[in-house]
């Protein structure tokens, strides 16, 4: 069995993110979240408006608040560049906007499929 899923032009040029790349994108709540917002949102988002929307799904998870400055910098360093990093964002961190990269549909859409968010 190939285990594989062809993702076009990815950074590195050979065109294929394994599986276990894929599933090491997802692993994160917070970048499903972000790939949900952004299924949602269907165009480029501020970063600020993604981390509230993140916050609130997290609070409905957990008993306490998660620190709204804290959720910002986790997307700002972290998982906002990897998924840059795969083209399944684009993010400009000179407009702290993000929208659906090259890649964002041949990622979500084989996991999630059409109209789940994978968020609830």
């Amino acid at each position: 069995m190939d285990d594989t899923l062809t993702l076009g032009d990815l950074p590195d040029g050979d065109g294929t993110l394994s599986r276990d790349g894929i599933f090491d994108l997802l692993a994160e709540q917070r970048r499903r979240y972000v790939v949900a917002y952004l299924d949602e949102a269907e165009a480029s988002v501020a970063v600020t408006d993604l981390a509230r929307r993140i916050v609130q799904w997290e609070s409905e998870q957990s008993s306490s608040d998660p620190d709204p400055e804290a959720v910002s910098r986790s997307l700002h360093h972290c998982h906002l560049p990897k998924l840059e990093d795969a083209d399944v964002v684009a993010y400009d961190a000179d407009t702290t906007e993000v929208r659906p990269g090259p890649n964002f549909d041949r990622l979500w859409k084989p996991v999630y499929g059409e109209g789940d968010t994978g968020a609830e």
